[in-house]
């Protein structure tokens, strides 16, 4: 496999200590991780806060949370930090992420093998074949599953993925026009890049952040179920069936 140059962003808000003492006994490599001063949400200014929601809604339709916001806050930092090294890839972990050093080496070997303009989701998701489309790729030895770009906004989670100079870019640029939710992956399929899905890392389930709490909130207030629309089940299966029929993408 080629060997690509690349680094560690660690997203940690400075009083969380203990996260950070639990990691270094996880990864032996800590000590060479890029830390990534973390935004806290919920110290931003009134004014602040809302100058940036009205942003967010009038761009992306999203209402972010004060933690949500300092959550994507915190990922634009990390992208500008990776942008600014001489790493040719930028692994980016939330502290709650769960792993090992050989991990990150697997990670890395992984991302090395893609082409230049993917972005590779490494964060373990359940039943992720039951809400999003794509097809297994094979490169060398390594079956690796790619998003079909009509999926991309079905992704979520962004605990832990690696991005290229590429991707990073077009990431970086959608949260430079407004902040949006850390894992808001739609804005890649029309720039051209590509997302591939291969589960190495975990998160600690005894965690339960700030941004958990408030989604619950907000899932209180607005309560919609969009399987229960009429026809559903029936344009689930078109679209399954015609993205089958899609060619596969050149490279």
């Amino acid at each position: 496999m080629q060997k690509m140059k690349g680094g560690v962003y660690l997203i940690s808000l400075e009083k969380d200590s203990r996260r950070r003492e639990l990691l270094r006994q996880q990864f032996a490599s800590f000590d060479s991780f890029n830390l990534v001063q973390a935004v806290n949400g919920r110290e931003l200014g009134l004014d602040e806060y809302y100058e940036l929601a009205y942003r967010a809604f009038d761009a992306y339709k999203q209402f972010l949370s004060p933690s949500e916001m300092g959550c994507a806050l915190s990922h634009k930092k990390a992208l500008e930090q990776f942008l600014a090294s001489d790493n040719e890839l930028g692994l980016i972990f939330e502290d709650d992420v769960t792993g090992y050093d050989d991990d990150i080496k697997r990670a890395f070997e992984i991302a090395s093998i893609l082409p230049k303009n993917s972005l590779l989701h490494c964060f373990k998701i359940k039943n992720i074949h039951s809400r999003v489309f794509g097809k297994y790729r094979q490169f060398g030895c390594v079956r690796v599953f790619e998003l079909d770009k009509f999926s991309f906004r079905q992704l979520s989670g962004a605990v832990a993925y690696v991005v290229s100079k590429d991707s990073a870019k077009v990431l970086l640029k959608q949260y430079e026009n407004a902040p949006c939710i850390s894992d808001f992956y739609e804005p890649l399929c029309f720039e051209n890049a590509r997302i591939f899905y291969y589960p190495i890392f975990s998160s600690n389930d005894e965690s339960i952040s700030n941004i958990t709490t408030e989604r619950s909130r907000k899932a209180k207030v607005v309560k919609f179920d969009v399987k229960k629309l009429p026809f559903y089940s029936l344009r689930r299966n078109v679209a399954k069936y015609i993205l089958s029929r899609r060619p596969d993408p050149v490279g």
